[in-house]
């Protein structure tokens, strides 16, 4: 659940009271011109309102799904390398476009993923950053 400007600038959270590696989990964004929500099984929890932690809002973006795991506590309290590999997994992502006009969302896409679509996705492939220990693979 974070934000990342262009310039670098960044808003990090994480939501809490769930294992994601438990159960199946739905993860909605809700992006507005006025407003950015995330909610986990229809549950809000989080909202970053007002200029100031939206003010990107009409730029182009992308959307990340991995499994990160960074260096420090407490965003890794629950990692133990002894039970590597760890794997994140997608039954479906949609994405839908915000009417501004009707304050309403509309389905542009679904990808289901009985296919890769290189059109939609990038798959990263022996690739990592700074102040995280996962290596993404393409497989």
């Amino acid at each position: 659940m974070n934000i990342i400007w262009k310039d670098g600038a960044q808003d990090h959270n994480y939501a809490t009271g769930f294992h994601p590696g438990t159960d199946w989990f739905t993860y909605t964004v809700e992006w507005t011109p006025d407003y950015v929500s995330w909610y986990v099984n229809d549950k809000l929890v989080r909202k970053s309102e007002g200029t100031e932690d939206v003010h990107f809002l009409d730029m182009p973006t992308q959307l990340m799904m991995n499994f990160w795991t960074p260096c420090w506590s407490p965003w890794n309290d629950y990692f133990d390398d002894a039970e590597m590999p760890w794997y994140a997994k997608y039954d479906y992502v949609e994405v839908h476009d915000y009417d501004v006009e009707k304050k309403e969302f509309k389905l542009r896409w679904k990808d289901d993923f009985n296919t890769f679509d290189s059109k939609k996705w990038y798959a990263s492939d022996n690739w990592g950053f700074e102040n995280n220990s996962s290596l993404f693979m393409s497989s």
